[in-house]
């Protein structure tokens, strides 16, 4: 499931249908939190994603039900982004 989703999102991402691409990486971060655990890679690569997302949206902050050991990740992968477009 997470393969193809992922594709379907990040190509939603690239055309700038961020609302079309926000649930579907939403989706696969609670597939791969539940299934795959919070430190396995295809995890980590949906909040990248999802960091992506609201940062070509120009959002300050991520979604309000992102908290605990969630938000910890968000924060690295928030992290990771901004870094990689400075």
């Amino acid at each position: 499931m997470a393969p193809p989703l992922n594709k379907l999102a990040c190509l939603y991402l690239e055309k700038g249908e961020y609302s079309a691409a926000e649930p579907l990486f939403l989706k696969l971060m609670k597939f791969g939190e539940r299934t795959l655990g919070e430190e396995h890679p295809t995890t980590i690569e949906a909040f990248h994603n999802l960091a992506e997302l609201y940062y070509k949206r120009e959002r300050n902050s991520g979604p309000k039900n992102v908290t605990g050991p969630r938000s910890h990740n968000w924060k690295r992968s928030m992290a990771k982004n901004i870094r990689i477009r400075s």
